[in-house]
């Protein structure tokens, strides 16, 4: 793993130690405004699990009714249909949406992966322990409901 092992002739590739090496640090989106993902929930009015809080001026969160992405889904013991409802976890909230094509069926507030990558354009789906999937949001179609302004913050929010 660190060096070469005269054991394994076979193997023509890197040392765990030189594909670490190899991995090149990702690209932070320090160019954009700054996104706080609200995970733990106290008892403070206004904001709820899920919620987005961004400025109001610059490139506030929106809600989208409808959005296109991109998935990716490992060990699942299923059929994908028309029927397969699945609930999402995207911002620390559950949004239950249908597969018909795969509409939320309730609003929730979506960034792009490409515009503000990792967290804030991926979410997973909820299922069985050994299901893993997720999927990455790359486009709104169709814009929800304007969100409320608070103080130059403009929040926006799955309930």
């Amino acid at each position: 793993m660190i060096e070469t092992s005269t054991n394994l002739d076979w193997y023509k590739g890197p040392t765990l130690l030189e594909a670490l090496d190899q991995i090149s640090e990702p690209k932070r989106p320090s160019d954009k405004p700054l996104r706080l993902q609200l995970q733990d929930v106290y008892k403070i009015g206004g904001f709820r699990r899920g919620y987005i809080a961004s400025n109001s001026e610059d490139d506030p969160a929106k809600k989208a009714a409808n959005f296109t992405y991109q998935d990716i889904l490992m060990n699942y013991h299923g059929q994908i249909g028309n029927t397969y409802a699945p609930v999402l976890d995207y911002h620390a909230s559950p949004v239950p949406v249908s597969i018909s094509e795969m509409v939320p069926t309730e609003p929730m507030v979506v960034e792009t992966f490409f515009e503000y990558p990792p967290t804030l354009g991926s979410f997973s789906r909820q299922g069985h322990a050994s299901d893993c999937c997720c999927w990455c949001y790359q486009e709104c179609l169709e814009e929800g409901p304007d969100q409320c302004q608070d103080g130059g913050i403009a929040i926006a929010g799955c309930h």
